[in-house]
């Protein structure tokens, strides 16, 4: 938390404000661009690298498919292509991923990360792409918990550098991920 507030993430709480002012079926735009600041802001504080330039960030939707689709990113941003646009079906580290955002593991988790992709043999390695990215983080967008629990999907950071996130990381994009949880609850009129 102390890593949240000393980054100042004032253009987010502004962003939530506006989205949260707007009445729920006139917010998509409003929405969006609170996304966009997320992503920017989770890029910008959470990680120990080198190369900020490395890291990338995602927004990942649920459908009613048992998907994760690509919603928004930063890899757009930088002229490159994310690594993955759906996820949930190809092979089990997606199902595990898709249960993770949906709170179905046996021991529900509202972030996990690693700090090398290859040496973590669970859902992250979904993200392990021609072995470009080595760290991960990932916090699930929604709000409650248990089977009632409201999910809408996923934020994710990746790094190219080995031991990138660690727990406060973690923690600051679960904070960020409620933030975004709000903003969709309230847009979906929740």
């Amino acid at each position: 938390m102390a890593k949240m507030l000393a980054g100042g993430p004032l253009p987010v709480i502004l962003a939530l404000g506006h989205a949260c002012r707007k009445r729920p079926d006139d917010s998509r735009s409003a929405i969006t661009n609170l996304t966009l600041k997320i992503l920017g802001t989770a890029r910008k504080l959470c990680g120990q690298v080198e190369d900020r330039d490395t890291v990338h960030a995602a927004f990942y939707l649920l459908n009613g498919d048992r998907r994760l689709h690509l919603a928004q990113n930063t890899w757009d941003e930088a002229g490159l292509n994310a690594p993955r646009k759906v996820i949930g079906d190809s092979g089990p580290q997606d199902v595990e991923l898709v249960q993770f955002a949906l709170n179905e593991l046996s021991h529900p988790l509202r972030f996990q990360y690693s700090e090398d992709i290859n040496k973590f043999h669970r859902f992250l390695g979904a993200f392990e792409v021609n072995a470009t990215y080595r760290s991960c983080v990932v916090a699930t967008v929604g709000l409650g918990d248990g089977a009632s629990a409201l999910r809408q999907g996923l934020l994710v950071l990746v790094s190219h550098e080995v031991g990138a996130f660690g727990r406060s990381d973690a923690e600051a994009l679960r904070l960020l991920a409620g933030l975004l949880a709000a903003a969709l609850a309230h847009g979906n009129d929740v």
